[in-house]
């Protein structure tokens, strides 16, 4: 019997402008895939900006479940905002468009999707939500120090909504600590999706689709210091989601 799959979707194998940036995300990704292979599942690696939306769309048809990664900032033009804000870098537009797409795919097929930090921000960009830029507090959520590297560990609270989400699944413990690394976040709330978990300065760090299997987390449960269990948790409330929530 053939494994189940699972879709695993980030932005680009290839960075000229930013190798060590490449490397950094080519390690997040292969720790994910590892992850997944020792649960038994088979996965797809894709590109989000380099392959069209109909071959994701075919392969991701296939998965079990997706996970949509993290990446640079989605192009302001998504959520109505102008560039030239600090730390903008470079956007991968296509990217965003086909990830954007494949949200509201996995949100009308019922296909279980988590989406990782800049997945996250997808799935609230998607859903008519805004970013918030550049965070005020950004050094609480990325590591600004090039010696001790790019992530910072902080613990994330529960909400209402998580509580009623999460239950006793796990899939999220209040009070857990995580590894962050960005400097953007999730501004106004995107239709349909409630927050499920806050850090200690308020920043959004879990939303989840009221009606779809569509659930984001701002953290990297992915790094080689969590896995494999943040990710086994997290992968089995996903795959028996039905995303059914209180709106009030």
């Amino acid at each position: 019997m053939a494994s189940p799959r699972i879709a695993v979707v980030h932005l680009t194998t290839h960075r000229p402008d930013n190798p060590g940036f490449q490397q950094e995300l080519d390690a997040l990704n292969a720790s994910i895939v590892r992850t997944l292979k020792k649960l038994k599942f088979a996965v797809d690696l894709i590109p989000a900006s380099q392959w069209s939306f109909e071959a994701i769309e075919k392969v991701c048809s296939k998965a079990r479940a997706i996970f949509i990664m993290g990446g640079e900032d989605i192009h302001p033009e998504f959520y109505g905002a102008r560039g030239g804000y600090p730390g903008g870098g470079v956007h991968e537009a296509q990217g965003d468009r086909n990830q954007i797409r494949l949200v509201h795919w996995a949100a009308a097929n019922g296909k279980p999707l988590l989406g990782i930090c800049r997945g996250l921000q997808i799935i609230n960009v998607a859903f008519n939500g805004t970013l918030v830029q550049h965070l005020t507090t950004s050094a609480l959520h990325r590591g600004e120090h090039p010696d001790r590297g790019p992530f910072v560990r902080h613990p994330v609270r529960l909400t209402a909504h998580g509580v009623a989400m999460y239950g006793a699944s796990n899939a999220v413990i209040d009070g857990e600590v995580v590894h962050s690394t960005h400097h953007q976040s999730v501004g106004r709330i995107g239709e349909h999706l409630v927050v499920t978990a806050l850090s200690p300065d308020g920043v959004v760090e879990a939303l989840s689709h009221v009606s779809a299997p569509v659930h984001g987390v701002q953290w990297h449960p992915e790094h080689p210091d969590s896995v494999a269990i943040p990710i086994e948790r997290l992968l089995n409330f996903l795959l028996a989601s039905t995303s059914s929530v209180p709106t009030k």
